[in-house]
């Protein structure tokens, strides 16, 4: 009989080949360093719990066919301590031949001694599956916001995803995106001078001054934080990590950001982190960033603070993913979806190297 149990170390290897089909669309074996990765976040990460973690689903054969990816993040809501459980990577080994294994994978993993459980990758899928289950969309968080900066330049980086040879035409586009530009809506004049380039791990201070005031935040730690903020830089696949802290006109730091990108690629902001009123300014210094460095164009997660200033300055939106919840008591439910949380990033799940990384 089929069963579902606690990921444990011996599966790991099963795990990452399912993960290289499922999502990588490869029936290659996987490489051992993606195995050995699966060990390290879901079983020695600081935040690990004896009582809630990763899931398998094992057929009669004893054959490792589905896995749900948790990881538990220590949460203060409303000053007090809480647990939450961050899924990701629901994967099923062809569910058509048993489709209720996402499904069971599911409702064991909501199941858990979690507080309240989160994902912020649902895709439509397994959001429909979250809905049947009693999950609500945080719609504040799940919309993707995009800025088209050199819309020729940007159409061929998409392109040469599936058709490399593409980049060889990138000098010709650089050019003719100089007459392109002009039917887009222009950006205002924007200034980097109120931030500055540091190091990923430099981040943390400022992480843990801005995030101090929010109703549901993760209790981060230095240490972890540390952590995850080196697990978050390495994302080779979404170029070279920008890592900067912004500061008001009296020089005092009142956010920064972690983003990803290079020349001619897509600077992808993995998150904000600002006081809420002074939002703008870490808007516009990614903004300002990304013309700096040639990107053809920037994007991130919504965040309800920074909505007023994407909106001015022409963003569009677009729903890949969802940011889900689901929690017994009400009251929390309703923390999750106030602009008063702070749920997505390195708050949730997106720090993950399998996500943007390159294993070998």
């Amino acid at each position: 009989m089929a069963l579902i149990r606690r990921f444990a170390s011996h599966d790991a290897i099963a795990v990452a080949d399912l993960f290289q089909a499922v999502f990588r669309k490869s029936r290659a074996p996987a490489p051992a360093s993606l195995a050995d990765y699966f060990v390290d976040i879901y079983l020695n990460h600081p935040w690990s719990d004896a009582e809630i973690g990763a899931l398998v689903y094992v057929d009669t054969d004893g054959r490792v066919r589905g896995f749900i990816g948790v990881n538990v993040v220590p949460m203060i809501w409303q000053d007090r301590p809480i647990r939450a459980a961050y899924a990701g990577s629901l994967m099923v080994d062809a569910p058509e031949t048993d489709p209720l294994a996402g499904a069971r994978l599911l409702r064991a993993y909501l199941n858990g001694a979690q507080d309240i459980s989160i994902s912020e990758t649902a895709n439509t899928a397994s959001f429909g599956m979250w809905r049947k289950l009693g999950g609500e969309m945080v719609l504040g968080r799940s919309y993707e916001w995009v800025r088209v900066l050199r819309p020729l330049s940007l159409a061929v980086t998409v392109a040469a995803r599936r058709l490399p040879l593409l980049n060889q035409v990138r000098l010709a586009t650089s050019l003719l995106d100089v007459a392109a530009a002009k039917v887009l809506p222009a950006l205002p004049a924007l200034s980097i001078d109120g931030g500055r380039d540091v190091a990923p791990g430099e981040l943390a201070d400022v992480i843990l001054h801005t995030t101090a005031g929010s109703a549901l935040r993760p209790a981060f730690q230095p240490p972890v934080l540390a952590s995850l903020l080196a697990h978050a830089a390495r994302k080779e696949d979404r170029g070279t990590p920008v890592a900067r802290i912004v500061h008001d006109r009296r020089g005092t730091p009142i956010g920064g950001y972690l983003a990803h990108g290079d020349r001619h690629g897509v600077l992808r902001v993995l998150q904000t982190f600002s006081l809420p009123a002074k939002a703008d300014l870490v808007v516009d210094d990614v903004l300002a960033t990304a013309q700096r460095i040639g990107a053809s164009g920037v994007a991130g997660n919504t965040q309800p603070e920074m909505m007023p200033r994407l909106q001015a300055l022409g963003c569009l939106y677009v729903l890949r993913y969802v940011t889900v919840v689901h929690a017994r008591d009400p009251a929390l439910r309703a923390a999750a979806q106030s602009a008063d949380a702070v749920l997505n990033g390195l708050g949730g799940e997106s720090w993950m190297r399998m996500l943007g990384g390159r294993f070998n």
